[in-house]
């Protein structure tokens, strides 16, 4: 015999019984959510506010470091999700002369620029003269390392490849 509780039990558990929703799964796909940056970026580009106001990026902190160093990498294809080209540069002359060799290709690829080893605002100013147009920001960026298996900078990461 089963005892009445039990009975209960098993009775009104079907009614509290639910389903599981899924308030949000995006499923590798773009979220939408933009930097505060790249926010004002838009803005700016719809409301005519001075280019020089508008590179100056809002919340960044110094130093930025990581274990990427200067270095020579093996072009090689990867099967990443990237939605929009990125590359990353130092603050070192040979990031420099890369940024100012490869500008005009970054721009019109809309490649967004992150900085890593750069110590104070006054570098990111002098790194963001050679990349003219270009959207730098200082940023960690040993996760992003990690899932390219990054070592060296200058890079470039595309939809399809990390080159340099």
């Amino acid at each position: 015999m089963i005892p009445k509780g039990v009975l209960l039990g098993l009775m009104i558990a079907p009614m509290v019984m639910a389903e599981p929703e899924v308030i949000a799964d995006f499923g590798g796909r773009e979220t939408g959510l933009v930097s505060p940056s790249e926010r004002l970026r838009t803005i700016a580009s719809k409301n005519s506010i001075p280019a020089a106001i508008v590179r100056q990026p809002i919340l960044e902190r110094f130093p930025v470091e990581s274990n990427m160093r200067v270095g020579v990498i093996d072009a090689h294809v990867h099967n990443k999700p990237v939605k929009r080209p990125f590359f990353i540069v130092g603050y070192d002359q040979h990031s420099a002369e890369w940024l100012e060799a490869n500008r005009t290709y970054l721009i019109e690829i809309n490649a967004r620029g992150l900085v890593t080893n750069v110590q104070s605002d006054q570098q990111m100013r002098i790194l963001r003269e050679y990349g003219g147009d270009l959207s730098l920001d200082a940023i960690p960026v040993e996760s992003i390392a990690a899932v390219f298996g990054l070592e060296f900078y200058p890079v470039l990461v595309t939809k399809e490849e990390v080159t340099q």
